[in-house]
C-alpha cells in the first residue's frame, strides 16, 4: 500500500478531462453497453461521487467523451490536411493520416465503431457523428469539391475499417483517393 495522497480536484485542474479519457478507455475495453460509473471510477482513480458531481448522468458523460474523441481526431486530421500546398499534397496527406497509427489505430477504430452503433439508437450521439463528419468535410473542401469531400470521407472511413481486418496497400489507397479527388 502506498502513502501517496490522492489528488483532490484542487490539485488536479484537469480532472474532468481525465474522467473523459478514462471513459473512452472503459468504452474501448468493455463497449458502451458495459461502461459503468464504477468501471470508470476504477480506471480513473476518481471516486464515484466525484464522477456523478461532474457528470450527473451517464448520457452526459458518454456524450462529452465521444465529443472529445471526435474533436481530437478531426483536429489531427485538419492539421495534416492544412500542411498540404497542393491537391496532390492533400491526397498524400490523406494516405498518411489513414496509415498513421496515432490517428486511426486500433483504439480509435474501436471507439468509432462503438460510437456508430450507439448513434444508431441515440439521436444525441447521431449529432456527434454528424458534426464530426462535417468538420472532416470542411477540411477536405480546402482542396476538393464538396462532392469529392463526401466521397473521400466515406472512402477514408471505409479503408480504415477494412484495414483493421484486411491489409490494403498505401499505393492502392492513394490511387483510390486520386480517383475520387477528380469528382
Amino acid at each position: 500500500m502506498t502513502n501517496e495522497k490522492r489528488k483532490t480536484w484542487r490539485q488536479d485542474p484537469h480532472r474532468r478531462e481525465h474522467i473523459l479519457n478514462a471513459t473512452l478507455d472503459c468504452i474501448e475495453l468493455h463497449g458502451v453497453a458495459c461502461t459503468t460509473y464504477r468501471k470508470i471510477s476504477e480506471l480513473s482513480g476518481v471516486p464515484l461521487g466525484s464522477l456523478t458531481h461532474y457528470f450527473p448522468s451517464m448520457q452526459e458523460l458518454l456524450l462529452e467523451a465521444f465529443q472529445l474523441l471526435a474533436q481530437c481526431v478531426s483536429t489531427r486530421f485538419a492539421a495534416a490536411i492544412r500542411k498540404a500546398k497542393t491537391k496532390e499534397d492533400a491526397c498524400h496527406a490523406i494516405v498518411d493520416v489513414i496509415f498513421e497509427r496515432s490517428t486511426f489505430g486500433t483504439r480509435t477504430i474501436q471507439l468509432t465503431c462503438e460510437l456508430y452503433i450507439f448513434a444508431g439508437r441515440n439521436p444525441v450521439m447521431k449529432n456527434v457523428m454528424r458534426d464530426w463528419m462535417l468538420e472532416i468535410r470542411v477540411s477536405l473542401e480546402l482542396y476538393f469539391s464538396p462532392l469529392s469531400a463526401v466521397a473521400l470521407d466515406a472512402l477514408i472511413e471505409g479503408i480504415i475499417l477494412h484495414r483493421s481486418v484486411i491489409p490494403i496497400a498505401r499505393e492502392d489507397a492513394y490511387k483510390m483517393i486520386v480517383r475520387l479527388s477528380e469528382l
